[in-house]
């Protein structure tokens, strides 16, 4: 039954609308090579050849492989002489040779790049069917009429003399055709096999062939078989020969073919098996033939494991290197590679040349397709982006599958040869047999159709019909002719129409008893039948097309093709609109209701065998399959979203009326291309109408909301919903991907040309990213706000249902001056274990409590930002630059090159404010080169509030952090709390190593510390630090914190905490409170020198750090001698590690650290998932310590790369990815 899903139309200002566009071809065979035979050296390394007279003569092309068959190169172009190549070995990489029929033999020595001809075919003219190379000199060949040939020279083939007749009479001159293989030991010691036509005979030497002995083997075989037919010999071990027989027949000799016993997997039906190899006295593996059975054992055949290679198509050739990899070549390109001796196959061609003879949409967008041969079976679960590769794992079938019907998303039936019918009930997952009366009389199922999800009809051999009034459990025939059923249409419960061959024409009115009405008198057969609104479409035999305006009526000739194409299918699209296919790759259609006809211009010039048309309501596509692998497709009309729509639409050719628009048909249609919205104009939208929710966006098909050329408008945002997980968020993105907010007017630019205004008294956040929503970019917008709830944020993050991941918010300014809310940004993912990832870079952020929130994240990186804590909210637990909680022991976060310019508080109570505050976290954190400015002030009545640089808030933090080359001021005078650079209030369990910064205090009390140490257990365990400058002024305030017990000056703090030995006390010249260049006497202060780490290359600014370079984030214009003792081993990795690279994924830089806790020669590399490596970024010896390696892979595709380490015997690997 061809359903078409009934839709309604949604109307929007733009109409993107294809009526019946060019056919396109969407797969179609990788490969016209076929296989003659195969012929492997290794694992990688291997040829095939192929002959063929068909469509013309094509002899002798020979492929080669140097990478285990991904990629083929043709070695030896076909000639057209009329002898077929049947063999070919090599016997290392130069040496090969091949023979076929007229007695040629070939030999290359340079890897098959030439060929000479060796065979001497004026003496020797009989066909070669087989070869055996024993080495590079000697070869042996067998064919017609007794025929071996050998030579012990690998140039010079003499025939053996022998009387090669299976019924041993010498007076008879017929010679048996030695077509069952040849195969030898060694030079001396082989055999040879008849495919038999007489006597079940294999003869075996000893002496080079010198003299053959006969072996009747027909005992051999188990009782039962009708034949003794051999299609393959092997040898190997020491004397060991198998021959692969009918019926799956195995029979092995453990003498060198004296005598045999059968071995095998027998099957009394009409299978054979073409391939046999010996791999030793107990290894063997055999299969192929007509079902492409294949089994291994490795006791000599006492027992076997079977294995399916995925395709019932019949075997061509295969090779086994060893037992474990082994190639195995079936018609129609189903080529196939094992790695460990069977259990798994993987296809070596990107698409076979199957034929496609069913084709069913079980839902919008899953079509199935099954194929003639092998039981073969195709799903796309994408509409048609995507298909898995064919096999018949799913079917079990190895025959043909003529037919494929679904009635809903989960029932359907397919049926075949042999009179098979499957069904079933879970959407083509897995299929059950169904006993049915075609199926025992051995007929052929040819049509299936349903009328609804109860009655079902299939037709097909000798005239059979069945109805099944179950759904196709169960099945009875139904009275009809005996002429071939080619389809069946069912209309109604009491009109149902079946085409036959010789072009009779059957109806029914029970639906159980059918009638002939006539025959055609020009088609033969009527292979195809589709009524609709009344009118029939019957296409047949010669190129003829029939109507019909009545089913109980013999319909009408109305058109001939002029190619005389045998057309197989018909299918409407509407009242109106039908297509018909058939040979040739003819395609024709009629926009009548089939009273005329027009040829398409078609892509292919193969055999069509079915046409389909599938309409969700967002697109209508027409699906034409055939041989050869080929799938096309026509768009006949389609909503879905594609190229630059503009908003207003005013006169360009694609656009909408508002935003919201342009949101819901992207959210109904979805997309088939890359979509850009410009926006040319200012918005007023209604949050309600921005909900961004289409899970199936892709890199293909993102979305980008940008400013037309040369505008700067803004969007504001009322009426934010109310209800679900977007309840209060103004623009919202749910479950969708692969979205890009982009402020800038140009392409590429950095102008933040659009303002997004949120305008709702009860909103949460301006712009909001929740669940599943990957690969989201907000960049170059300027985010703000009339009217907000006072506790939102400006930018939200979070995750419900999903947790959104691989997000970049960039060069952005998130709040103004004038108008803040608690949190600028606010990311939050589920738990540890669910977390959110981010990247936020170059942006502008004012907020009232928190600049940036971050609650369960991982591998999130803060680059290049300025924060600015101002008009604070009254009673915020806390207040800060930002805030990093909840990432887990193997995470890791950077802070690196921000600015975080003023924190205030408003409170009325002891409160915190903070810089950069960590909260529970067990991962690394890496601090680099920030300026964190604290000249706090309390707007609110408080005195006692708690100010701190970098503090770390949480007992339960377990991590690391590195803290490296930053800058803090503490410049709060008017409080009365603790006040430090850098510190813990509680006691936990991490490792802080902190080096190369500056941290001044200038809060002058007895509080008030450079390193708030507050830590009993164990603390040079978890504390590393020197080379830093702890200026504390004044005489209350103390260097450190450590052991509970403030430290009042270096020396007392270097007693106590083991730390700090080259680490000074003084005073730094500041630009300002809030620009934290160095100026002044501390330009060219060489006490402010330190040795930078080799992978900090840069200050805050970009500029280059040479390798003695200023303490703190600011590298000064002077430079600087390094004056000191140093400690080399202070602060040193205590063991080697790979951390994993951020940001990630990342476009189209990157950084990956590592640890050295010695020196050593190192090497770092990129390489892509083949193993070819793209990069080299490290290869030489590093002194132990800290690196950080940028990476910059502007010049490689999008994808998954794997970098590795080497350091002495260290060695990791992890997986980056790249996505542009």
């Amino acid at each position: 039954m061809k359903t078409t899903l009934k839709v309604t139309v949604l109307l929007f200002a733009v109409a993107n609308l294809l009526l019946g566009g060019s056919w396109q071809t969407v797969k179609i065979a990788s490969t016209d090579m076929s296989v003659n035979k195969a012929s492997f050296i290794d694992a990688n390394t291997g040829w095939i050849v192929y002959s063929t007279t068909y469509p013309s003569k094509q002899m002798g092309k020979v492929q080669k492989t140097t990478d285990g068959g991904a990629n083929w190169t043709t070695v030896r172009e076909p000639d057209v002489s009329a002898n077929s190549w049947n063999d070919m070995e090599f016997i290392d990489a130069n040496v090969g040779y091949a023979c076929g029929n007229g007695g040629i033999i070939y030999k290359t020595t340079n890897g098959g790049s030439d060929w000479t001809m060796i065979g001497d075919t004026n003496t020797y003219k009989f066909d070669l069917y087989s070869l055996d190379v024993v080495n590079a000199n000697v070869v042996y060949c067998a064919g017609k009429s007794g025929t071996v040939l050998k030579t012990i020279d690998g140039s010079t083939f003499t025939k053996l003399s022998y009387n090669f007749d299976g019924d041993m009479t010498a007076s008879d001159e017929t010679r048996d055709d030695l077509d069952g293989g040849i195969a030898f030991f060694d030079e001396n010691r082989g055999v040879v096999a008849v495919d038999f036509n007489k006597e079940a005979t294999i003869w075996w030497t000893e002496d080079g062939g010198t003299n053959w002995h006969p072996v009747k083997i027909a005992a051999a075989f188990p009782p039962g078989v009708t034949s003794y037919r051999v299609y393959d010999v092997a040898v190997g071990g020491d004397s060991t020969v198998a021959l692969a027989c009918y019926h799956r027949v195995c029979l092995v000799s453990t003498n060198g073919g004296r005598t045999f016993e059968n071995k095998g997997v027998v099957q009394f039906a009409n299978v054979y098996t073409s391939y046999v190899e010996v791999f030793d006295n107990n290894t063997i593996i055999y299969g192929g033939g007509s079902d492409n059975f294949g089994a291994i054992t490795t006791n000599g055949g006492t027992d076997w494991t079977n294995f399916s290679t995925g395709t019932g198509q019949r075997l061509l050739s295969a090779d086994f290197i060893d037992a474990n990899t082994g190639y195995w070549f079936c018609e129609y390109q189903q080529w196939m590679k094992t790695a460990d001796g069977g259990v798994n196959w993987i296809p070596i061609n990107n698409w076979p040349g199957i034929s496609w003879l069913g084709l069913a949409f079980p839902d919008e967008k899953k079509i199935v397709l099954t194929a003639d041969g092998g039981g073969e079976m195709t799903i796309s679960n994408d509409g048609g982006k995507t298909w898995s590769y064919p096999n018949n794992l799913r079917t079990g079938l190895d025959g043909d599958i003529f037919e494929c019907e679904f009635i809903d998303a989960n029932n359907g039936l397919i049926g075949g040869s042999g009179g098979y019918i499957l069904k079933t009930t879970d959407g083509g997952a897995t299929f059950t047999q169904i006993d049915n009366p075609m199926y025992n009389n051995n007929k052929a199922v040819n049509a299936m159709h349903y009328l609804n999800s109860d009655t079902v009809f299939v037709g097909g051999g000798s005239g059979y019909i069945c109805y099944s009034f179950d759904g196709g459990d169960t099945w009875t025939k139904a009275t009809a002719g005996s002429k071939t059923v080619y389809d069946i249409w069912p209309l109604s419960n009491n009109a149902v129409v079946a085409t036959c061959a010789s072009g009779e024409y059957y109806t029914s009115t029970d639906l159980m008893t059918f009638t002939k009405l006539g025959a055609t008198s020009e088609a033969k057969n009527l292979r195809a039948v589709e009524f609709r609104n009344g009118i029939g479409i019957i296409p047949g035999a010669s190129g003829y097309i029939y109507r019909s305006t009545a089913w109980d009526a013999m319909p009408t000739l109305v058109y001939t093709a002029s190619n005389g194409a045998e057309l197989y299918d018909v299918e409407f699209v509407d009242d109106n609109t039908v297509f018909v296919v058939g040979q040739y790759g003819t395609i024709l259609k009629s926009e009548d209701a089939g009273l005329n006809w027009t040829v398409e211009t078609s892509p292919t010039d193969e055999v069509l065998q079915k046409v389909r048309y599938s309409d969700n309501g967002s697109v209508g596509i027409l699906w034409a399959v055939g041989q050869n692998g080929t799938i096309l497709k026509n768009v006949i009309y389609s909503n879905v979203l594609a190229g630059d729509y503009y908003i207003p639409q005013g006169d360009h050719e694609q656009g909408f009326a508002t935003l919201g628009a342009a949101v819901t048909a992207l959210n109904t249609y979805g997309a088939i291309a890359p979509v850009t919205f410009y926006i040319d104009a200012d918005l007023i939208e209604p949050g309600s109408e921005l909900i961004i929710d289409r899970e199936d966006l892709t890199a293909e098909t993102a979305l980008t909301i940008k400013p037309a050329s040369g505008k700067t408008p803004s969007i504001t945002i009322n009426d934010f919903p109310t209800t679900g997980n977007y309840s209060g968020q103004g623009f919202t993105i749910e479950n969708t991907a692969y979205v890009t907010i982009d402020g800038s007017n140009t392409s590429g630019g950095t102008s933040r040309d659009l303002t997004i205004i949120g305008n709702d008294t009860d909103g949460k956040c301006v712009i909001g990213v929740i669940d599943n929503s990957d690969f989201i970019t907000v960049k170059n917008v300027n985010i703000t706000f009339e009217n907000l709830l006072a506790s939102g944020s400006i930018l939200g993050v979070d995750g419900y249902t999903g947790v959104p991941n691989s997000l970049l918010i960039k060069n952005c300014q998130i709040g103004t001056p004038e108008k803040t809310v608690a949190n600028g940004v606010a990311l939050r993912g589920n738990s540890p274990e669910t977390p959110c990832g981010a990247v936020v870079m170059g942006c502008d952020i004012y907020a009232a409590g928190t600049g940036i929130m971050a609650d369960y994240i991982s591998k999130n990186a803060y680059i290049n930002n300025v924060i600015s804590i101002i008009n604070p909210l009254a009673d915020q637990t806390f207040y800060s630059g930002m805030y990093l909680n909840g990432f887990a022991a193997g995470d890791t976060c950077v802070v690196f090159n921000n600015r975080i310019v003023n924190v205030e508080m408003n409170t009325t109570a002891p409160q915190f404010a903070g810089g950069i505050v960590i909260g529970e976290n067990g991962g690394v954190i890496d601090i680099f080169n920030n300026f964190i400015a604290m000249n706090t002030t309390n707007n609110g009545s408080a005195t006692d509030n708690r100010v701190y640089g970098i503090a770390f808030g949480s007992a339960n933090w377990s991590g690391e952090a590195n803290i490296y080359h930053n800058t803090i001021d503490i410049a709060s005078t008017n409080q009365t709390g603790v006040h430090a650079a850098i510190g813990t209030e509680i006691p936990f369990s991490a490792k802080l190593n902190i080096y190369n910064n500056i941290f001044s205090n200038r809060h002058d009390a007895a509080n008030s510390f450079g390193i708030h140490w507050h830590n009993t257990a164990s603390p040079n365990s978890v504390l590393a630090s020197d080379y830093n400058d702890i200026y504390i002024a004044g005489s209350s305030a103390s260097v450190g914190l450590f052991g509970l017990i403030p430290r009042a000056d270096l020396a007392t703090w270097r007693a106590a905490s083991g730390q700090d030995a080259n680490s000074i006390n003084k005073p730094v010249n500041f630009v300002s409170a809030t620009d934290l260049h160095v100026t002044g006497s501390s330009i060219g202060d060489n006490d402010l020198a330190c040795h930078r780490p080799d992978w900090l290359s840069t200050d805050i600014d970009g500029d280059a750090r040479p390798n003695v370079t200023y303490m703190g984030a600011d590298e000064g214009a002077t430079a600087l001698s390094f004056v000191g003792v140093a400690n080399g081993s202070s602060g040193l990795p205590t063991e080697f590690s790979l951390r994993q690279n951020y940001p990630n994924p990342f476009n189209p830089t990157t950084v990956i650290a590592f640890a050295l806790p010695k020196s050593t020669q190192v090497t770092l590399m990129v390489y892509n998932m083949l193993g070819q490596p793209v990069a080299v970024l490290q290869n030489g010896f590093l002194k132990a310590g800290y690196y950080h390696v940028n990476f910059d892979a502007s010049n490689l595709p999008s994808g998954t790369y794997i970098y590795r380490i080497q350091a002495g015997d260290y060695r990791n690997v992890k997986k980056m990815t790249i996505v542009k």
